[in-house]
């Protein structure tokens, strides 16, 4: 066997700057998606201000995850910002 083969390299970059913002090698068995939440949640908890900034989150199909899009959106997502950027104003409760 050769080596580096059997893993998985999971990674968030800022596609801006070009660097790695977090990153995780796991066994290939691994859920991809698993990864990806666990790696949000880490940024959550180390460097939220890079997921306050973040204005796209890109992946490949084996990220199209219900669970995962909804998380991201619900807890990372400027409701403010993106309506606003569509003209769109929240009624007041």
């Amino acid at each position: 066997m050769l080596p580096g083969f059997g893993y998985k390299l999971h990674l968030i970059v800022d596609a801006n700057y070009e660097q790695t913002v977090a990153f995780r090698v796991t066994q290939a068995s691994k859920s991809k998606v698993k990864q990806a939440r666990d790696l949000i949640d880490d940024l959550d908890s180390t460097k939220l201000e890079v997921l306050e900034a973040c204005e796209t989150l890109m992946g490949d199909r084996g990220l199209d995850d219900g669970k995962l899009i909804s998380k991201f959106w619900d807890d990372h997502c400027n409701e403010v910002r993106i309506h606003s950027s569509i003209g769109y104003q929240p009624p007041i409760e």
